[in-house]
C-alpha cells in the first residue's frame, strides 16, 4: 500500500514539475517576442528620428536661403537701384518655386519613411 501511495504522490509531482516546465518554456517565448517588438520599435524610431534630422537640414537651409535673399533685398531697396530691386525679387520668385516644387518631396520622403500605424 505504502509503495502504491508513493507511487501516485510522484505521479503528481512529475505532473506538476511537467506542467511547470511548459509554463516557463511559454513565458521565455513571450520574452522572445516581446524582445523582437522591442527591436522593432527601436529601428522603427531610430528611422524616424533620421527623417526628422533631414527635414530639420533642408528646413536650415531654406531658412539660410531666405535670409541671405532678405538681406539681398535690404541691400536691393537702399541702393535705390530699380534693376537691382528687380534682380532680388527674381532671386525671392526662384527660390518660392523652388520650395513649392520641394514640398511635395518633403512630404513624400516623410510618408514614405513614416511606418504604418499597428
Amino acid at each position: 500500500m505504502f509503495k502504491i501511495e508513493v507511487r501516485v504522490r510522484l505521479a503528481r509531482i512529475e505532473a506538476q514539475l511537467t506542467a511547470l516546465t511548459a509554463l516557463v518554456v511559454a513565458v521565455g517565448q513571450k520574452e522572445i517576442q516581446m524582445a523582437k517588438t522591442l527591436d522593432d520599435l527601436i529601428l522603427d524610431v531610430t528611422a524616424q528620428s533620421d527623417v526628422v534630422t533631414g527635414v530639420r537640414a533642408v528646413a536650415d537651409q531654406i531658412i539660410t536661403q531666405e535670409l541671405a535673399i532678405k538681406a539681398q533685398l535690404d541691400a536691393a531697396i537702399a541702393s535705390g537701384n530699380p534693376a537691382k530691386v528687380q534682380a532680388a525679387a527674381d532671386a525671392l520668385a526662384n527660390n518660392t518655386a523652388n520650395l513649392q516644387a520641394a514640398k511635395q518631396a518633403i512630404a513624400d520622403a516623410v510618408a514614405a519613411n513614416t511606418p504604418a500605424a499597428p
